[in-house]
């Protein structure tokens, strides 16, 4: 929430309603999609892994979470990544104007 409040105070007080629309549908976008990661991945591996319940299909559930964490966790790695950038060229873009 610090982080709304941080890109907040950087706009035009009469654009905050706005501004608070698209963070809100940024979170409900960020959370339909890592559902549909998390799903897709469990999904795919428990294809043809016998019936719900079964052993096998238990093992195949726990491997699906395993590999859902990990698509998961690159994704946010790619993402702090990608602000981290930008937030240096912004920074360098700044000490040269100064």
């Amino acid at each position: 929430m610090v982080l709304c409040i941080a890109a907040l105070a950087a706009i035009a007080p009469t654009l905050h309603a706005d501004s608070n629309a698209v963070f809100n549908t940024l979170q409900q976008l960020g959370g339909v999609v890592g559902t549909t990661v998390m799903a897709l991945c469990l999904s795919i591996v428990q294809f043809g892994h016998g019936e719900v319940g079964s052993r096998d299909y238990m093992e195949a559930t726990k491997q699906g979470g395993e590999w859902a964490i990990i698509v998961v966790s690159v994704f946010v790695f790619v993402a702090i990544l990608a602000n981290l950038r930008a937030f240096l060229n912004e920074r360098r873009q700044n000490v040269r104007m100064r």
